[in-house]
């Protein structure tokens, strides 16, 4: 999965991806305020190149997966006082997505 755009729901909404394989964040994205579970790696600025300086990446929310690749970095800043990546969790993700879990009908699509 790749992430080209910031994500970002309302206070009282919820997004949930779960995902086979990598996930993939773009160095310009500032901001992803969802839920992901994933069985491979998150990698925070796929396509960053040598020389390159990206934004703070924002985590706001749950995130799981094997490995967590962090690649940004603030060239061109002092980055003694500021994070690359930060993380937020978020306990609605968790309070308003368990009554989807339980007796509720739930479908479930592939994306690719």
């Amino acid at each position: 999965m790749q992430i080209l755009n910031d994500l970002e729901v309302h206070n009282n909404s919820t997004a949930l991806f779960i995902v086979s394989g990598d996930v993939e964040i773009a160095k310009g994205v500032v901001l992803v305020d969802v839920g992901i579970i994933a069985d491979g790696n998150i990698y925070t600025a796929y396509d960053i190149v040598e020389g390159d300086s990206t934004q703070i990446l924002q985590f706001r929310g749950f995130f799981i997966c094997n490995d967590f690749v962090f690649q940004r970095t603030l060239v061109g800043t002092s980055n003694s006082d500021f994070p690359s990546e930060e993380f937020t969790y978020e306990p609605k993700y968790i309070t308003q997505l368990q009554g989807f879990f339980g007796a509720h009908h739930i479908i479930w699509r592939s994306t690719d």
